[in-house]
């Protein structure tokens, strides 16, 4: 049996980036972390740059062109001037680099070092606006991206019917019962969320998970945003909710004010904000079973399944109540 996303050595890599990449050498190798991609520290004498392993049957990646859509996605705004860490070419002039590792073809990607050091979830109120307007200039700057790569979408089934049915199959593994007390909620939730309009402002392209972890702040202040993995076609305010699950109240607040200073929200939009966040909840536990799935559970090996399961379900309780 083929092991799927064996963590690479790093002598490997190494051979593969020199042969691959025009960067000076030697260089250093660090393994940085593992979640839905492995990532690596590269330190050159010149500089530095963050690599990474794309893990292979991650349900929202079809095919390498979706891989292609983020890369080419992020050279573009990069040359718009939207601050992100963009991916560089290798010696073919491409962004992907394929070889094989223990009989499985693995993909990476080589790119420029965000930076700094994690965004605090408190900011400074001119710090938070500055974010929320980088945030406005990267949504309205990608309505000009095109593309001839597909990529998902991130509409209602995705956010409340898929994370709903692969609970309820872990429920069944485990014998926690059945998820039929949330279904009117869940419905509540889907007719509620179908009022959002779909237009250029409202619905395109989003980073998908702009938590603190995807975000840098050097000693200047500057942000830059990385690792659009989760991006996708989506409502706008999926980026936003995301900052209200993840940032202080004060610092959403002045967020939404930095990203409302440029892009108009609607009054339905700012309305469903709240509720929108809500489904971002659901979709967690979805999330992180598929990632502990393909990494082979080594992010956590102490991880207690049954106990997360039940977890979930006491949250979907609270999610009513609230």
């Amino acid at each position: 049996m083929i092991a799927i996303n064996s963590i690479i050595n790093k002598d490997k890599l190494k051979d593969i980036i020199a042969n691959s990449y025009d960067i000076s050498e030697p260089f250093d190798c660090r393994f940085i972390r593992r979640s839905f991609n492995d990532h690596y520290l590269i330190q050159t004498k010149n500089g530095k740059y963050i690599l990474r392993v794309h893990l292979n049957n991650k349900y929202y990646i079809n095919h390498i062109n979706d891989f292609n859509f983020e890369l080419e996605l992020l050279s573009f705004l990069a040359s718009k001037n939207i601050p992100v860490s963009y991916p560089i070419r290798n010696k073919d002039e491409v962004f992907l680099t394929k070889f094989l590792y223990n009989n499985e073809t693995r993909f990476i990607t080589l790119f420029s070092f965000a930076e700094g050091f994690q965004i605090n979830t408190t900011l400074e109120n001119n710090l938070a606006i500055s974010f929320g307007e980088n945030i406005a200039d990267l949504h309205r700057v990608s309505n000009d991206f095109k593309s001839e790569h597909n990529r998902y979408k991130i509409d209602l089934n995705y956010l409340i019917n898929e994370p709903l049915e692969i609970l309820q199959q872990y429920c069944n593994k485990h014998n926690l019962g059945n998820l039929n007390f949330f279904m009117p909620y869940a419905k509540y939730l889907y007719s509620q969320l179908q009022q959002l309009p779909i237009n250029s402002d409202a619905y395109g392209i989003i980073h998908g998970d702009l938590n603190p972890s995807n975000i840098h702040l050097d000693n200047n202040d500057n942000i830059t945003i990385f690792d659009f993995d989760h991006c996708g076609y989506g409502w706008r305010i999926h980026d936003l909710a995301v900052i209200k699950l993840c940032y202080n109240k004060n610092t959403y607040e002045a967020i939404l004010y930095g990203y409302t200073s440029k892009n108009n929200l609607s009054k339905t939009e700012k309305e469903l904000i709240e509720l929108y966040a809500k489904t971002l909840t659901i979709r967690k536990y979805k999330d992180i079973l598929c990632m502990l799935k393909i990494s082979n559970n080594d992010i956590s090996n102490n991880f207690n399944e049954r106990e997360f399961i039940s977890t979930s379900i006491d949250t979907l309780h609270n999610l009513m109540e609230k």
